[in-house]
């Protein structure tokens, strides 16, 4: 899923992180619709606007506790019906990220994809950026497995983005 076409979405998520969301998900599809009732059912509608939620409701880690906020509605459903599209042929319990890079140049939002992530619980590290990309794993994000704070120059809580 290409965030740059989803800007809030793409914002929503990166914020979430930061905040302290996991970085890693996994899919639940079956109780979706148990996660997106809980992280949403405080909220009020709003017309034009849906109510999204990250961790999404259909990751295992969706629910009670996901960071909610509005976004326009078109906006919403067409990143979700993106990222459902690329995590089609996973089964439940399959690891993913939505991975969103550090945007570049003045007014540039963030850019990434769903990814499957490795599965296991084995620690993750890079000795340097080009081990990172060679993985396929950069740019991480401050939460993302393999994220180390030698590999933020700049200390913005993203590794590796250049």
């Amino acid at each position: 899923m290409s965030l740059t076409s989803y800007p809030h979405i793409a914002d929503h998520v990166r914020d979430a992180i930061r905040e302290g969301q996991p970085a890693i998900l996994h899919i639940d599809r079956s109780h979706a619709d148990q996660h997106r009732g809980r992280s949403t059912d405080d909220l009020p509608t709003k017309r034009g606007y849906d109510r999204d939620e990250y961790p999404p409701a259909m990751s295992r880690e969706g629910g009670e506790s996901a960071d909610v906020r509005y976004v326009k509605s078109s906006e919403n459903r067409a990143a979700g019906a993106s990222m459902g599209g690329r995590l089609r042929g996973y089964c439940n319990g399959q690891a993913f990220r939505l991975k969103v890079a550090k945007p570049s140049g003045a007014g540039a939002r963030p850019t990434g994809t769903a990814t499957p992530a490795p599965d296991g619980d084995e620690p993750v590290s890079y000795a340097n950026c080009a081990a990172a990309r060679a993985a396929g794993a950069a740019p991480l994000t401050t939460g993302d497995p393999g994220y180390a704070a030698h590999l933020d120059r700049d200390g913005d809580g993203i590794a590796c983005e250049n």
